[in-house]
């Protein structure tokens, strides 16, 4: 069970390769950059890195990244690398940027983006038949049991690859939260001893959950903005008793959707699904502040868009973006529809906050992709360049820039950097912002990967979604949950 199982297949379709050269275009603070395409390789450079050298707007550390690369990929030019990665904003955002790599490297960048499900299908097929046909694979942390013996770890490839590695390189820099979530298997968690685990790949992005909002109908109802789970309540109540929107819509389609909602909850109740311990994990699935978390969640169900019980996050956003509820908790990295004028009637009238807070404070859920270089890849040397670049800290500048993207750094070095500060500061980066504070302060409900935690979660987020519909109870859902979990074992 995944985040992105229910990406409808050819949802955001681009235009095409050459259109992906067509948008090499100066990106500055708050510069737009066109949709690329979703299959094909890179072609032509473009007008030529001399352009961008010579721009001011562009940030010092990719021109000095794209210098080194031009220094050491000569004898790597022509050659071709399989990238497999999801059909996703943040990887539509690289896909754009890639004819820099290309004008830089000449190495020939043939990217893969598609739906979830069969991004990780083909990924999957290709590591367990030790094919060499995907090069970069990409992954959601649940899925890091399945792929992490399967990848060069980053370290290694740094010791095999010296020449080509970039000066100065570390795994210092990346954001605690992500390295320690995504990175490192088994995971560093905050709360719960586990084994010593391996750095085996790059952590990529770091998508929250956070609180989308209609200040306009806020504003005509006279509602103050919620701070308690209570006070959503009361709005979302009030909003559907006096105008003619639903006060909230979820993301509550069966399974990994309403999981991942669910988890917001979760937290904030302080309740967690696992007893974890070293290498023992435990289910604690129908403990009292779990019950309490759930009991939350479902009593919102009579006051959402009543299509919820199918919606994915990207449902969820396009409801919003159709004017249809005024309150959504979903994730940010598809913020950028709700600003999309072919996509959106509510640009400018939506607006983002934190989740409400219950008796633990405020949570959001968290869940990132790593990016790793696959052990059976037939050009790890070309590939290893190309995953430098893909997650360099110029090259996460230039995302955040990217208005079909606003990407969230998972290096500090880039979020630290006045160019990205400069960036978040103005209202159209709040998710960004709001995104970052919520990693500096630790308040993450984050699933913990583990042989066999898709299926666990699979399990609990049926008994979630027959709670949330009226089914059964919060208590017999739960109930119902352990049951099945607890004849299994579980481990890292």
């Amino acid at each position: 069970m995944k985040r992105r199982d229910f990406l409808k297949t050819g949802a955001i379709l681009g235009a095409g390769a050459v259109a992906a050269a067509a948008a090499y275009v100066t990106l500055g603070p708050g510069g737009i950059s066109n949709p690329g395409t979703q299959t094909g390789s890179t072609t032509t450079t473009g007008p030529g890195l001399a352009a961008r050298y010579s721009d001011p707007n562009i940030p010092t550390e990719y021109k000095d990244f794209l210098k080194w690369l031009q220094s050491v990929s000569g004898k790597y030019r022509g050659t071709k690398v399989a990238i497999n990665l999801q059909n996703e904003p943040d990887y539509r955002a690289v896909q754009r940027l890639d004819v820099d790599f290309f004008a830089a490297s000449g190495i020939n960048s043939q990217y893969d983006l598609e739906p979830y499900i069969l991004n990780l299908e083909k990924t999957r097929l290709a590591v367990q038949t030790s094919s060499p046909a995907i090069d970069v694979i990409d992954f959601d942390s649940l899925d890091i049991p399945t792929f992490k013996d399967y990848l060069i770890p980053p370290m290694k490839l740094a010791q095999m690859y010296p020449d080509l590695t970039y000066p100065g390189f570390t795994l210092d820099d990346f954001e605690k939260t992500p390295m320690n979530l995504i990175g490192s298997y088994p995971p560093v968690l905050p709360d719960a001893p586990t084994p010593s685990g391996q750095v085996f790949c790059f952590p990529f992005n770091t998508p929250l959950m956070i609180r989308f909002y209609r200040t306009d109908v806020y504003k005509s109802v006279g509602l103050s903005q919620p701070v308690t789970w209570d006070d959503y309540y009361s709005n979302v109540q009030a909003i559907g008793s006096s105008t003619n929107i639903a006060g909230c819509v979820s993301q509550a389609s069966i399974t990994t959707p309403i999981f991942h909602e669910f988890y917001n909850h979760l937290y904030s109740f302080g309740g967690r699904l696992w007893d974890i311990n070293g290498s023992s994990i435990t289910p604690t699935v129908n403990s009292s502040k779990n019950v309490q978390a759930l009991e939350n969640f479902a009593r919102f169900f009579p006051y959402t868009i009543r299509s919820s019980a199918t919606y994915t996050w990207e449902d969820c956003v396009a409801a919003m973006a159709h004017g249809q509820a005024a309150n959504a908790i979903t994730f940010e990295d598809f913020a950028v529809l709700i600003n999309d004028p072919l996509r959106s009637i509510e640009v400018g009238q939506i607006a983002y906050s934190p989740n409400p807070s219950g008796p633990a404070g405020s949570f959001s859920s968290y869940i990132g992709d790593g990016l790793g270089i696959s052990k059976f890849s037939r050009n790890p040397q070309a590939a290893w360049l190309w995953l430098q670049w893909a997650t360099a800290t110029g090259t996460q500048m230039m995302l955040v820039a990217d208005n079909l993207a606003r990407y969230v750094p998972s290096r500090k070095s880039a979020t630290n950097s006045s160019f990205v500060q400069n960036l978040i500061a103005t209202p159209a980066y709040d998710p960004v912002r709001i995104s970052q504070q919520i990693l500096a302060s630790g308040q993450i409900a984050f699933t913990v990967p583990f042989k066999g935690s898709s299926d666990a979660a699979d399990v609990i987020a049926k008994q979630v979604f027959n709670c949330y519909t009226g089914v059964s109870s919060a208590q017999a859902a739960l109930d119902a949950a352990q049951a099945q979990l607890q004849s299994n074992s579980y481990a890292f």
